[in-house]
């Protein structure tokens, strides 16, 4: 499906859980489709709800008190090439009328400014929430909804990838140690069960931390790893895993946020969600 809509300029919008990987498929489209321009990410859910709208649509000089020049958005920067809007469910509504505008039409308005600018970039969006579930509650355009779902996609978990896990985790070994710029060395037998055994709540970004720590660990010859399984795993029941998950790293963090969504590979604003959400405040 990948390489299909990749030469298209259809929107596509990623569907899946935090840490599955979404971005690096985002990236992987705008590779394939051969665009001249720029790939372009922004994540919603990282940036204050003041910031965004002059992070995506730039601004004028003097639009606001500190503006003391003209500064384009991320769509600008994305011409000729690929927006990537991550975690896209956590726009405000107005937000949301401004980007339908620019999905409809192709063109927008610098913050402050009066001209109207023409686009072509190609976007992308992504998210781990059920917008149809949002736009019930109210929090999400249904108009915006059927723009980005013209071509979705799923990204499934990592523990519904038992298949290709150590593949993944092969090539993400080989990504830290150019990285690192240390010889690529192999998972140990009793690192490829232990990896095999763990569910990964925290997905593909759990996974990579862990590898990380193990490649800067190493000492011998193979990687040695050995997941404590602080979390007991219930299929049916992933918000009792998430919650758990949360309190393990607030508790390995010493109750530092910003270190327990780094260890958790969520952006702090989506672990203080999670953490009002399941009632940790």
């Amino acid at each position: 499906m990948v390489k299909k809509v990749a030469k298209t300029d259809a929107t596509v919008i990623l569907y899946g859980e935090t840490g599955t990987g979404k971005s690096a498929i985002a990236k992987a489209i705008h590779i394939m489709s051969g665009k001249k321009g720029t790939f372009v990410e922004i994540n919603c859910a990282s940036i204050p709800e003041t910031l965004i709208e002059s992070e995506i649509f730039g601004y004028e000089k003097g639009a606001f008190s500190g503006a003391i020049k003209q500064k384009p958005g991320k769509i600008e920067l994305a011409q000729n090439g690929t927006l990537f809007l991550d975690e896209i469910g956590e726009l405000s509504p107005s937000i949301q009328a401004k980007f339908l505008k620019v999905l409809q039409d192709k063109s927008f308005e610098r913050v402050g400014g009066l001209q109207t600018l023409k686009t072509n970039a190609r976007f992308i969006t992504a998210t781990n929430k059920d917008l149809k579930q949002l736009i019930k509650d109210g929090k999400f355009r249904e108009d915006l909804y059927f723009r980005l779902n013209v071509f979705p996609i799923t990204i499934p978990p990592l523990r519904e990838r038992k298949q290709h896990i150590i593949k993944i985790a092969q090539y993400l070994i080989e990504k830290i140690s150019e990285k690192f710029g240390e010889e690529t060395k192999k998972l140990s037998k009793s690192a490829i069960e232990s990896i095999k055994n763990y569910h990964f709540p925290g997905n593909i970004r759990e996974l990579e931390n862990i590898l990380e720590r193990a490649i800067i660990l190493s000492k011998g010859e193979d990687i040695e790893i050995k997941i404590e399984k602080d979390v007991e795993w219930q299929e049916n029941d992933l918000k009792s895993v998430e919650k758990k998950a949360i309190i393990e790293a607030l508790k390995k963090a010493g109750g530092n946020k910003q270190k327990a969504s780094q260890l958790l590979g969520i952006s702090l604003r989506t672990l203080y969600n999670k953490i009002k959400e399941f009632g940790l405040e």
